[in-house]
């Protein structure tokens, strides 16, 4: 054996020892300065032609280092860490982090440092990078040899356009432009300083406000100006903070968030009422459409539409728009609304059958004005003229519902692409692709991964993403060239090994390029040639290039310094209950010796065996108190689960999991099934509470920010999101609690799955944690659990940390929580000795 091993196992051993006693302010330090070796590595840019990338290390003991790799020849060179990377060209990279900016030639080892925060604008067809730092005002051009080619100040705002080599900007009253290819500069005077510049090839529009309204000006290369006055309709203002959403379509509508005036209210307190939603109480930003070429307003919004939504779904000006505010009850976290659909920039107004809003529900196909849509479980089309709906003629409809919580939410399980044939869209459901023409309503299945467990997905491009800049914008369609092999990647739900894969569609063929037991990551595909990493438990960032039909291994991460990381041993565990089969990931404890036992800890929260997916490194510094590889490293066996999930009876379908999971753990012996505690946070605590109520299997639990009645949390208000507070019963209902009827018509049903009214049953001791400004989940639903334990005389312990929401952000709380953690676990299931703030619960 390797001495450096040898030396790894030494240390490890010593580490697993201390956990056999108690566990000090030494133990912490020197597992402290162990685990700050750990590291997770990425790969964090790659070059177009994929040569070059960027790898970074980083960990939350402060390291962050960065290199450039050599793809070519597999070699790296250290260099400064950055918070992001961009490859400008084949051979150019900008790093940006905070306060600098570096520009760096990977193949001349030149490079150029800027001090500032800019915004990065690449113009890489006219070799330019642009810098704009808003807060100074300045904007800087350079070449590709780092010559400063232009520098302009005082500039208030830019505009650039995708695909042009223009870059447009205010400086006072002052219009610029500045062709970047060719580096000519036009000028223009304003006679108002402008609050919003854009434009096109042809020309730059402008709106600057004046007395009594706003101006729109005109501006283009043959010195052409002119302007118009814009007058906001009586009855709506342009608000100050909204600039941002005022967007340039078809070169022709300008796009205005305006808002319905309102009379200031001057009440004493808040007013709610039973009837209205209460999270749309101000008017919201409607879209506006102003013609240039008319000189009028294509469309305004609906006086009455105070909280109306609207977004293109198309680029020939197709609105879709509904009024999230008539979800009155807020019982539904995908709700329906009546939605409605206005062709050609606000023209003729449609009523259509799609009723859900969330942008995986709906597609539409401008060519043939016919929306794709999930609804009631199925995927449907309607042509928007005729209002003519049929179901999408899938052979098995119901494998197309997303498995996220049970369904309730009806959303679809796979995605949607557009291709390179009109009107033709590929769907893909959990395990294959489909391609689904929308005129003809065909379907025409062309992978069969279902029937052996083969999950297949489309590799999608990493330099497209499916988001858009724009404010009013539904998402953007990746599109798949049918004409060219597709790359998919496939997992296994057997054993959670993957396979790169090619399918060409001509030929109905598919190819399987790489197969392995690590999961396969991200892809990159330049010419022939496809660099893809991989990933998986126990198995750091490694990066691979396959040309020809060759693999070869490029790079591979260490994961850990001045060592070598020890062989771990996991098993991919699959278990039934009521003949529905499921997967649990056991985690070997390290230096596992078959011929002695070991405690073992689920640690729990819906599904976490694909947890074993992604490399995992140890640290005390988990944001929910439970770090998976410590306790590996402690001498535990961790089981992630993933739990089966029966509507309107959650709490007896995770215990039925556990009996089963049990049950096939029964012969592991080297498991302890005497000292079996159990873990979870928010969802995963209510989880562990409801089990350690059962009374059965479990020494003790650690339960952290979660709900334990459900009857009071469902008729309470928690916050999420960007939401304001909302009313709980729609998480109760439709999420993770699957409950489907509401309190008043299953009260027996909400108690029955309520951890508190099993709290009688429950006699093994409980830590309980929450924060004291939890939004997400009430803090009192941690103290009602912890009375109930005090009234009864139960033993536990509550920890509420003050300034912390629903996960420990401040540092000190996050190893606070993760040692007493740890103590307690080391306490009641490996017989340690008590901690100095466990023992007054021993009295």
């Amino acid at each position: 054996m390797d001495i450096k091993k040898i030396v790894y196992a030494v240390l490890l051993t010593a580490l697993c020892c201390w956990c056999h006693s108690q566990v000090t302010e030494d133990s912490v330090t020197r597992a402290n300065e162990k685990y700050s070796k750990f590291y997770f590595s990425q790969l964090a840019a790659i070059s177009p032609d994929n040569r070059w990338g960027v790898i970074t290390d980083t960990n939350l003991y402060g390291m962050e280092r960065a290199k450039i790799l050599d793809i070519k020849n597999s070699k790296t060179e250290e260099i400064p860490f950055s918070s992001r990377y961009f490859f400008f060209d084949n051979n150019i990279v900008v790093a940006q982090g905070t306060g600098q900016t570096v520009m760096k030639n990977v193949l001349k080892k030149s490079e150029k440092v800027i001090t500032g925060n800019f915004q990065y604008l690449p113009f890489a067809k006219q070799g330019k990078m642009v810098f704009y730092e808003r807060k100074t005002r300045q904007l800087l051009f350079f070449d590709t040899n780092f010559n400063e080619v232009l520098h302009v100040g005082d500039v208030g705002m830019i505009s650039f356009h995708e695909g042009l080599p223009l870059l447009d900007f205010a400086t006072g009253k002052k219009v610029n432009r500045i062709d970047v290819r060719s580096m000519k500069k036009y000028h223009w005077e304003s006679s108002a300083t402008v609050r919003w510049i854009g434009g096109s090839a042809a020309e730059i529009i402008t709106v600057a406000a004046i007395s009594g309204g706003y101006q729109v000006g005109q501006y283009d290369t043959n010195n052409r100006v002119d302007f118009k006055k814009l007058e906001i309709p009586s009855g709506f203002y342009l608000d100050s903070l909204s600039w941002s959403f005022v967007e340039l379509k078809n070169d022709r509508y300008l796009v205005f968030p305006l808002k319905k005036e309102s009379a200031e209210k001057h009440e004493k307190g808040e007013i709610f009422y039973t009837n209205q939603n209460n999270n749309y109480r101000e008017p919201s930003s409607q879209m506006a459409l102003f013609d240039m070429k008319n000189n009028i307003w294509k469309r305004l919004p609906d006086r009455l539409d105070e909280y109306a939504s609207q977004q293109f779904i198309d680029q020939k000006g197709t609105i879709l728009s509904y009024d999230p505010s008539k979800d009155t009850v807020e019982n539904l976290i995908n709700a329906k609304y009546e939605q409605w659909v206005e062709d050609d920039f606000g023209g003729v107004k449609r009523k259509i059958d799609n009723s859900y809003a969330m942008r995986e529900n709906f597609y539409f196909d401008a060519d043939s004005k016919r929306m794709m849509y999930y609804k009631d479980r199925r995927w449907r089309i309607e042509n928007i003229y005729t209002h003519k709906s049929c179901e999408i003629p899938f052979e098995k409809p119901e494998h197309f519902m997303s498995e996220v919580f049970s369904g309730l939410s009806d959303r679809p399980s796979g995605r949607v692409y557009a291709t390179n044939m009109q009107s033709k869209y590929i769907i893909t459901d959990a395990y294959d692709l489909f391609l689904v023409d929308v005129v003809n309503v065909t379907v025409k299945r062309l992978t069969f991964g279902r029937e052996k467990e083969l999950m297949y997905s489309i590799a999608e491009p990493m330099s497209k993403p499916r988001q858009t800049n724009s404010y009013w914008d539904k998402e953007i369609l990746i599109s798949i060239n049918l004409n060219k092999k597709i790359l998919l990647k496939a997992f296994s739900q057997k054993d959670f090994g993957s396979k790169l894969c090619e399918y060409d569609y001509k030929r109905s063929e598919l190819k399987v390029r790489v197969q392995t037991d690590d999961m396969i990551q991200d892809i990159y595909k330049s010419g022939h040639t496809i660099v893809y990493t991989m990933e998986s438990y126990q198995k750091p960032l490694s990066v691979h290039i396959l040309r020809e039909g060759n693999r070869k291994l490029v790079y591979q991460s260490r994961g850990v310094d001045e060592r070598e990381l020890v062989t771990l041993k996991k098993e991919i565990i699959r278990y039934e209950v009521k003949g529905r089969m499921h997967h649990a990931s056991l985690l070997y404890p390290a230096n596992f010796r078959a011929d002695a036992k070991y405690p073992l800890i689920f640690n729990i929260y819906e599904r976490k065996a694909k947890d074993v997916l992604n490399y995992l490194i140890p640290h005390l510094y988990d944001m929910q108190g439970f770090n998976i590889m410590h306790y590996v490293y402690s001498g535990y066996f961790v089981l992630l689960p993933d739990f089966d999930y029966e509507v309107e009876n959650v709490g007896s379908s995770i215990s039925n999991s556990v009996d089963a999971i049990v049950n096939v753990l029964k012969n592991n012996k080297s498991v302890d099934l005497n000292r079996i505690g159990v873990s979870g946070h928010s969802f995963g605590g209510y989880e562990t509470a409801f089990l350690m109520t059962q009374n059965k299997w479990f020494a003790t639990g650690i339960a952290g920010a979660g709900f334990v009645d459900m009857a009071r949390q469902a008729m309470s208000y928690h916050k999420f999101s960007y939401l304001n507070y909302v009313p709980d019963y729609a998480r109760i209902e439709s999420q993770q609690n699957r409950m489907i009827k509401s309190l008043f018509e299953n009260y027996q049903g909400y108690l029955d799955n309520s951890p508190i009214y099993h709290l009688k049953k429950m006699s093994k001791p409980i830590l309980l944690w929450a924060g004291k400004d939890d939004d997400n989940i009430n803090t009192d639903q941690s103290r009602s659990f912890f009375i109930g334990m005090k009234r009864l005389s139960k033993k536990g312990v509550l920890l509420e940390y003050p300034k912390e929401k629903h996960n420990l952000r401040i540092r000190d709380n996050q190893l606070d929580l993760n040692v007493k953690s740890w103590q307690w676990m080391d306490f009641y299931l490996k017989g340690s000795k008590p901690a100095d703030w466990i023992k007054p619960m021993l009295e």
